[in-house]
């Protein structure tokens, strides 16, 4: 298991936990895209569809605030970014939250994806039954 498929791994899990009902991470430099579901949502189609897409919403939140929060009628993407040149989104339906909980929620949210992607291994992963992603 690569070192980039364990932290997907434990950012997925906490996505379930959380409700989540898709979970994508974006790894722009490697052009790696893992996703827990790969059901059709206009959000994660047109934001984080493919690998060209997720490099250009990297460069667009080089500057910006994150978490950065996309919406359609009741479902929300999360956008958060817990290192360089990583993506991590996170699909919501159905919140029915204020905009003001809503964004609360979203900062706790990205709290939780940071640590949860600090705290997965790093380094190589593999097992002698197991050989390395190319």
């Amino acid at each position: 298991m690569s070192e980039l498929q364990a932290k997907y791994e434990a950012v997925a899990a906490l996505a379930a936990r959380l409700g989540a009902s898709q979970c994508i991470v974006a790894e722009v430099r490697s052009g790696r895209l893992l996703r827990s579901s790969h059901a059709k949502h206009v959000l994660t189609d047109q934001l984080l569809g493919s690998v060209d897409e997720a490099k250009r919403l990297d460069s667009s939140l080089a500057d910006g605030d994150l978490p950065c929060l996309w919406g359609q009628g009741a479902d929300e993407l999360m956008i958060f970014k817990p290192v360089e040149e990583v993506i991590v989104g996170l699909l919501f339906q159905a919140l029915s939250l204020s905009p003001v909980d809503l964004f609360r929620f979203s900062k706790e949210v990205g709290q939780q994806v940071s640590a949860a992607w600090a705290q997965a291994p790093t380094g190589p992963l593999n097992t002698k039954d197991e050989k390395p992603d190319e």
